[in-house]
């Protein structure tokens, strides 16, 4: 079995936006591999994602006056 690098309850965050924090709420198995079920806190939608979406960290981004 895979070494899952999320756990259920944990916050994440999306590599592409990481201003957008989820939280883990499922993790799916399948022979493949497995995705992570993430509820968004931005619209409470569930989408799946797979491992190399999603980060621990959260991106900081400076604005320039």
């Amino acid at each position: 079995m895979d070494t899952l690098s999320f756990a259920l309850g944990q916050t994440v965050y999306l590599k592409l936006r990481s201003d957008a924090a989820g939280m883990v709420t499922g993790i799916l198995f399948r022979p493949s591999g497995h995705s992570y079920l993430v509820t968004w806190a931005s619209d409470m939608s569930e989408r799946y994602h797979y491992e190399c979406e999603l980060t621990l960290e959260k991106a900081f981004t400076v604005s320039q006056a």
